[in-house]
């Protein structure tokens, strides 16, 4: 089995598995890290007002690593292309209300 890199250029890189002369598989991957840190900073912070900024007008609720809004997109049936689409704005919220995605968010409360 192979692996090449194909891209690492910016967050994302693309790596490409060849299996077979006729098989391969693409693989995103992207160092998520840095955001589920921040996302923590800010659920344990006093001072970020549960996201809402001082005029209490706007909210931070989540952020969201890209590997992960595609891979939402997939399991949804949802094209790369529409990936911020209306349809893909109601998965978005699904997922940021379920429990099990508290690591993605930086406030508390509903979306």
């Amino acid at each position: 089995m192979t692996e090449i890199i194909l891209d690492r250029s910016g967050m994302i890189g693309t790596k490409i598995e060849i299996v077979s002369p006729t098989k391969f598989n693409v693989m995103r991957f992207q160092d998520v890290e840095p955001i589920l840190d921040a996302n923590k900073r800010d659920q344990n912070d006093r001072d970020f007002l549960n996201g809402y900024t001082e005029g209490r007008d706007m909210k931070h609720v989540a952020r969201i690593p890209i590997v992960v809004l595609e891979l939402w997109a997939k399991e949804n049936g949802i094209k790369r292309k529409n990936i911020f689409g209306k349809e893909m704005s109601e998965i978005i919220r699904k997922k940021l209300n379920d429990p099990e995605n508290l690591f993605l968010r930086t406030g508390m409360g509903r979306v």
